[in-house]
């Protein structure tokens, strides 16, 4: 009597992430904290959700976002992180592999 949702049919409301990858020429940049050139433009929209189905965008914003660590940086600040050389790795950050000492 008077409430909003009855126990036996929960209304079930939220809001989502949804990341979509820019559709232009995205070349791979460098990760400023993992050092991995894996740092992509995306799309980051916040959803509101109804029933676990997507209703309409609450707000949407363009990131440089890192598919590794999850660092991203708006791209409204102005800062664009460093296109890499290599795809995937950068040389210059890779680790030093391990000599088998001859005997």
């Amino acid at each position: 009597m008077g409430d909003v949702a009855s126990p036996n049919c929960p209304l079930i409301i939220g809001c989502s992430t949804r990341i979509v990858q820019d559709e232009e020429y995205n070349p791979p940049r460098l990760c400023l904290q993992c050092k991995y050139a894996l740092v992509t433009k995306v799309t980051k929209q916040q959803w509101f959700e109804g029933c676990c189905v997507q209703l309409f965008p609450l707000s949407s914003k363009r990131v440089f976002r890192c598919s590794r660590c999850r660092w991203e940086v708006s791209e409204k600040d102005g800062f664009e992180p460093p296109v890499a050389d290599h795809p995937g790795e950068h040389p210059e950050y890779l680790p030093q592999k391990m000599i088998k000492p001859e005997m």
